[in-house]
């Protein structure tokens, strides 16, 4: 028992505290923040702003605006502190949720947090593959539903193009199969467009010459 704490106790003294202090400041494994009793950062190692914002200094923002709801809940900094050990909720700048099992320590009038990643169980790990499952299913079946609305419309569509063989005469026009048929057939046929059928002041003088005539007396 007294070797094992002449250990610890010299695990931080020369040449070893140096070389400790380096790796907690750089590691990615442990995330270490220091907060002033206003909970405003003061310091932090990489790994801290790796996970909030990469190459960012977060100092002087407050520790709070980086929890989720839930993790704000009951203030975890509150004082006397209820118990050093929680699992706290951190919201990066993509909006992201990482979870972290956190000690807190009040040290003087500041607070040392010390947080590592949250290790699921495996039930845990079982239900979020079956929620993360259960979204792509729904996913899958949007995409397919928006494809067959896709298709569908799609198949409503008709365009006419490249070069219609029309007769010069009779105005006729030879469909791909060498038949002829009349124009508006095979402009129905071929696209959405509809035919109302009405008569242009030409052809009213042309084929109905006593309407147009009696009209013009009318007129005068």
């Amino acid at each position: 028992m007294g070797e094992e704490i002449t250990m610890r106790t010299n695990l931080f003294q020369p040449p070893f505290a140096a070389a400790i202090e380096k790796h907690l400041t750089e590691t990615d494994g442990l995330l270490i923040v220091i907060v002033n009793k206003q909970l405003i950062i003061t310091d932090h190692n990489r790994a801290f702003s790796n996970m909030i914002q990469r190459d960012v200094d977060l100092s002087g923002k407050k520790i709070l605006d980086l929890l989720s709801p839930e993790s704000k809940d009951g203030n975890p900094f509150a004082v006397p502190l209820t118990e050093n050990f929680r699992r706290l909720n951190f919201v990066s700048s993509d909006k992201s949720t990482f979870s972290l099992d956190c000690t807190i320590d009040p040290i003087d009038d500041r607070f040392l947090i010390i947080g590592s990643h949250h290790i699921l169980t495996n039930e845990q790990i079982v239900e979020r593959m079956t929620v993360m499952s259960n979204e792509l299913i729904n996913m899958t079946r949007e995409l397919h539903k928006k494809n067959r609305d896709l298709e569908e419309a799609q198949s409503q569509i008709k365009v006419l193009n490249g070069i219609l063989p029309i007769c010069m005469y009779c105005k006729e026009i030879r469909n791909d199969q060498g038949y002829w048929s009349q124009l508006e057939k095979y402009i129905s046929q071929n696209s959405e467009a509809k035919f109302s059928h009405g008569i242009c002041p030409k052809c009213m003088k042309e084929h109905f010459p006593k309407i147009e005539n009696n009209k013009h007396v009318g007129d005068g």
